[in-house]
């Protein structure tokens, strides 16, 4: 048995059948009713879906952070030039991601995780310099680095140590005899914990669970994972810190106790998914009704605009391309069903019960 080091990775503890029953099973019922569903809601729920979780994992916090979400949670209206520059890296990270995974399903390539994958992540979430200062976007930091969460002081690894460990963790994670679950969250408590990156290392860390869960996703992707650490992100930073504390106050792999984390972001995984099951029996009904009383393109403007509760039509666009966007927009305009506030967006007082 191999004698742990204070610079080696941590252990990856197994999680409890019990838990990983559960993801399971709820992962299999989003990817049946999914599949149930016909193309139009199938859209409507993509469209929406998508805008939650990349401004989840942007750490663009809901209107009413620590409560239960809403079935259509409200979205932010007004947000900085900082946290835009965070979404639209988020977005190219995510479209990577999905990228990978589709290729690798189809056989192109060797699997989701590659070594580069974290600094190719790491340069989209923070190629745009988002927090207003270079932090070397795609490189493995060559400086120390030290944060305080709560009562956390903590000082990761020495810069000569990360990119080791980053390295051994990607290829751990892709080798290790253990379920999906397992792997995906004690990657995301092992980035944590190494921090490998001057700034990033949450988004960079998220991204690569997500990763990990919608590679073998029923699904095809991990819908509900990273919004709920959003909608919780007071207990999710709580949970990060539980495994540093035996540590403290510096990086020590023979200390630090990861199981904390990972069964506390095992079971929001699937409370993610059992959400996104009500988010998308909702989305079907009032998908229903807009394509039953408007027909199927301007049917589903409105479901957009209904979910949005603002919505402009260049993101619009994601959903139905031009000119169907701009010939349904006006017709829905003129017909009183939407309407344009001050500010260009969208809006409609419409209520599909």
């Amino acid at each position: 048995m191999t004698t742990l080091g204070q610079f080696d990775l941590p252990p990856m503890p197994p999680l409890d059948a019990e838990r990983l029953e559960r993801h399971g099973t709820a992962d299999r019922r989003l990817a049946a009713r999914i599949a149930a569903v016909d193309e139009s809601t199938r859209r409507a729920f993509v469209y929406v879906q998508h805008r939650i979780l990349v401004e989840a994992a942007a750490s663009i916090e809901p209107s009413r952070p620590g409560h239960e979400p809403e079935v259509l949670p409200i979205r932010r209206r007004y947000i900085g030039p900082s946290q835009s520059e965070r979404r639209d890296g988020v977005a190219r990270a995510l479209r990577h991601v999905d990228e990978r995974v589709t290729m690798a399903r189809r056989g192109l390539t060797g699997g989701v995780l590659l070594p580069e994958t974290p600094m190719v992540l790491h340069a989209f979430v923070e190629g745009s310099d988002p927090q207003g200062r270079h932090t070397n976007a795609g490189m493995v930091r060559v400086t120390p680095n030290s944060f305080a969460e709560g009562d956390i002081p903590f000082t990761p690894p020495p810069p000569e140590h990360c990119r080791r460990l980053l390295e051994e963790a990607i290829q751990l994670t892709i080798q290790a005899p253990a379920p999906t679950l397992t792997r995906a969250m004690w990657l995301l408590a092992t980035v944590f914990a190494v921090h490998p990156f001057v700034d990033g290392n949450g988004r960079t860390g998220r991204l690569l669970m997500h990763a990990v869960l919608a590679a073998d996703s029923a699904t095809g992707t991990d819908w509900g994972t990273i919004p709920e650490f959003a909608a919780f992100r007071r207990q999710y930073l709580e949970a990060t810190r539980v495994p540093l504390r035996p540590s403290l106050p510096s990086y020590d792999a023979r200390k630090m106790e990861p199981i904390h984390l990972m069964r506390w972001t095992a079971d929001a995984a699937t409370r993610g998914i059992e959400r996104v099951l009500d988010r998308l029996d909702h989305i079907d009904g009032l998908t229903q009704r807009a394509v039953a009383n408007y027909g199927p393109i301007a049917g589903l403007v409105v479901v957009a605009v209904i979910a949005d509760r603002n919505a402009r039509l260049a993101e619009l666009t994601q959903l139905v391309p031009d000119p169907d966007l701009t010939h349904a927009v006006n017709e829905l305009v003129a017909s009183g069903v939407l309407h344009w506030d001050r500010w260009g967006g969208l809006q409609s007082d419409v209520e599909m019960r």
